[in-house]
């Protein structure tokens, strides 16, 4: 699995350069800083929500700088392996990349990238394995599944969270929830554990149609494993009323189906397939 909380500290003292990089190096799951100092509160802010400092330009706090991750910005090749570089001549945002995935970072998705995608696969329903087709919302398999048992209940609406359901589908969804766990009984009986969670963010950055994965598992895994496996908080609701809070991570291990539990801080960043993960890195 790959890591939030990374400090990348760019370098360069051309203004023009510093514009550039600015505008390219935009991330979900990043905080982007031009300005010549960076103060302890700022940093720690962004690294409470579970994202990483880019600095261009800055003078990174004394208490950081042995985590720093230094870049080099230029407009020229360097051939040495060791330096970490951009040349603002060719394609930023892919040398940065390369920069990232080198540390196995999560910065998230870059955010131009985001508003330019058009398409939805989920509006689309281009998916020939539907499973069933109710009111509100429709059920086929994941993709990538985790195990056989691995479904998804997806809104035909184009909305980003389950949060903004109204009651009608509220009800609705827990009716099909509570069908599925018959079902998935029924054909995998000796899956007795079951797990569900929110695939989606309410964030104004991102427009992600929400879908919620269900799964049954041979194995435990609930909250609690879930709260081990975590670094956060996960606050406890109850699913009535359709009438969620602003929600970052949806998550219930349907023991008491109408208790829920979610991270709801804002800006909070939740790294994609964020449980996915989990389950498949500790059980798999």
């Amino acid at each position: 699995m790959k890591h939030t909380r990374y400090l990348f500290s760019i370098r360069t003292d051309n203004q023009n350069f510093q514009q550039l990089l600015s505008k390219e190096l935009q991330y979900t799951g990043a905080v982007t800083f031009t300005k010549q100092t960076l103060t302890n509160s700022k940093v720690f802010e962004v690294l409470l929500n579970n994202k990483s400092v880019i600095a261009i330009s800055c003078k990174m706090p004394s208490e950081f700088t042995s985590s720093v991750i230094p870049i080099i910005a230029t407009n020229f090749k360097i051939d040495a392996d060791f330096v970490d570089y951009i040349n603002v001549t060719d394609n930023i945002s892919q040398q940065f990349d390369k920069i990232v995935s080198k540390y196995n970072a999560d910065i998230g998705f870059k955010v131009d990238s985001l508003k330019n995608e058009k398409k939805c696969n989920f509006c689309l329903n281009n998916n020939s394995n539907v499973l069933y087709e109710g009111k509100s919302f429709y059920v086929t398999y994941a993709n990538d599944e985790i195990i056989n048992s691995h479904l998804l209940i997806v809104p035909y609406k184009h909305i980003n969270s389950i949060s903004q359901m109204n009651l009608n589908e509220t009800h609705e969804l827990m009716h099909i929830i509570t069908r599925l766990k018959k079902h998935l009984l029924l054909t995998y009986p000796s899956n007795k554990n079951f797990f569900i969670w929110e695939d989606s963010s309410k964030n104004i950055m991102l427009d992600i149609h929400t879908n919620m994965h269900i799964v049954s598992m041979p194995f435990e895994f609930d909250i609690d494993s879930l709260r081990r496996f975590s670094s956060f908080y996960l606050q406890k609701k109850v699913f009535y009323e359709g009438n969620f809070p602003t929600s970052y991570l949806i998550a219930s291990d349907l023991v008491y189906e109408w208790n829920w539990y979610m991270v709801d801080t804002t800006g909070m960043y939740i790294p994609e397939n964020y449980i996915r993960n989990i389950i498949a890195q500790n059980y798999e």
